[in-house]
C-alpha cells in the first residue's frame, strides 16, 4: 500500500507539472522547465521595453543628484573671487601713492596719479558691490525652489519605483530564486510569495503627473539663473579693460602712459590676475543641467512607461502561474527521489 501511495503522490506531482509545462519537458528534470520560465521572463521583459522604464528611473535619480548639488559651488567660487577683488580694491584705495609706478617722471607726482586711479577704482568697486549683492540674492532666490524640486522629484520617483519596483526586478528575482535548484526537493523549497508580490503594480499616473508638473518651477529657476549668469558674464568680459583703464594717466600727462604699461603697478597686476580667476567661473554647466531637465520633463510620455509595464505584467502573470504550479507540484510530491526514473518507465 505504501508503494501505491508513493505512486499516487508522484502522479499528483506529474499532473501539476504537466499543467505548467509540456510532456517532453516534464519527462526531463522539472528544474529545466523552471529555467526555461526564467529565460522567457527575461525575454518578455526585454521585448516589452521594460529596460526603458529602468533607464527613465535611473535618469531621474541622476537628475535628483544634480539638482541637490545645485549651483552652490559656482556661487561660492564667484563670491570668493569677488571678495578678493573688493579686498584688493580697498587696500589700493587706502594708499593712493602705492598705485604709481616706481621710477620715471610719473613717480614725482605719485599722489596725484594715485588719487586719479582711486577715483576710477571706487566706481568699479560700486559695480562689484552691486553685482555681489545681486548674486547673493540670486543664490537665495533659487536655493529654495531647487531644493523643493529635488525633494518633489525624489518623492515622485519613490512612488513610481514603489509601483513598479517589484515588476522591474522580477526576472532577476526569479533567476536568483532558481539558482542552484536542480532537483524536485530543491524546487519544493522555493518561496514564490515574493515572486507573486512582484506582480502587484501600483498607480503610475500619479507619480508621472507629479514629475511632469515640475517643468514650470524648472523654467522659473532657469530664467533666474540665466539672468544672473548674463550679468556675471558681462562683468567678466568688461572687468579687465575697466581695470586697465583705471590706471590710465589722466590729462595733461597722458603722454607718460607708456611708463605705466612698462612698469605696471602691482595693484593692477593683482586685479587682472583675479579677473582670470573669474573667467574660470561659469554657470553654463548648471544651466545645461536645468535645461536638460526641463527638456526631459517636457518630453515625458506617460504611455511610454505604462505600455511596457502593462505588456510585461500580462505576460509575466502567465509565466509566474506556471512557475507556481511547478513548485506546488514539487511540494505535493515531497521530493520523491527515484520517482522520475519510475515515471519514465511507465511511458
Amino acid at each position: 500500500s505504501s508503494h501505491f501511495g508513493s505512486r499516487v503522490v508522484w502522479l499528483e506531482f506529474c499532473k501539476g507539472v504537466a499543467s505548467a509545462i509540456d510532456l517532453p519537458t516534464m519527462m526531463a528534470n522539472p528544474a529545466d522547465a523552471l529555467k526555461e520560465i526564467s529565460q522567457q521572463l527575461q525575454e518578455k521583459f526585454n521585448d516589452a521595453g521594460m529596460g526603458k522604464v529602468e533607464e527613465f528611473t535611473d535618469m531621474m535619480e541622476e537628475l535628483i543628484g544634480k539638482l541637490q548639488q545645485g549651483p552652490d559651488k559656482a556661487f561660492d567660487l564667484v563670491q570668493d573671487v569677488f571678495k578678493q577683488i573688493t579686498g584688493s580694491l580697498d587696500k589700493s584705495m587706502q594708499d593712493p601713492s602705492s598705485l604709481a609706478p616706481t621710477g620715471g617722471g610719473l613717480a614725482a607726482c605719485g599722489v596725484w596719479y594715485g588719487n586719479s586711479v582711486v577715483g576710477k577704482l571706487s566706481l568699479i568697486k560700486d559695480d562689484v558691490d552691486e553685482l555681489m549683492k545681486g548674486l547673493v540674492t540670486l543664490a537665495t532666490d533659487v536655493k529654495t525652489p531647487i531644493m523643493k524640486l529635488a525633494e518633489g522629484l525624489k518623492g515622485a520617483i519613490a512612488e513610481l519605483e514603489k509601483s513598479i519596483k517589484g515588476l522591474a526586478k522580477l526576472p532577476k528575482l526569479v533567476a536568483a530564486q532558481l539558482e542552484g535548484k536542480d532537483s524536485p526537493d530543491d524546487i519544493a523549497k522555493i518561496d514564490t510569495s515574493e515572486i507573486n508580490e512582484a506582480l502587484k503594480v501600483g498607480d503610475l499616473d500619479g507619480p508621472m503627473g507629479k514629475i511632469a508638473a515640475i517643468k514650470d518651477v524648472l523654467k522659473t529657476v532657469i530664467d533666474v539663473l540665466s539672468g544672473g549668469a548674463g550679468k556675471l558674464e558681462e562683468f567678466i568680459m568688461s572687468a579687465p579693460e575697466k581695470f586697465r583703464t583705471a590706471f590710465d594717466v589722466p590729462q595733461p600727462l597722458c603722454f607718460l602712459q607708456s611708463m605705466v604699461m612698462d612698469a605696471a603697478p602691482q595693484a593692477m597686476k593683482d586685479l587682472l590676475e583675479l579677473c582670470k580667476k573669474l573667467e574660470a567661473v561659469s554657470f553654463e554647466p548648471i544651466l545645461k543641467v536645468f535645461n536638460g531637465a526641463k527638456d526631459t520633463v517636457e518630453g515625458i510620455n506617460v504611455d511610454a512607461i505604462k505600455t511596457p509595464v502593462n505588456k510585461f505584467l500580462s505576460e509575466a502573470k502567465d509565466l509566474v502561474g506556471k512557475l507556481d504550479k511547478t513548485v506546488k507540484a514539487a511540494k505535493m510530491a515531497g521530493g520523491g527521489g527515484g520517482a522520475l526514473a519510475g515515471l519514465k518507465k511507465m511511458f
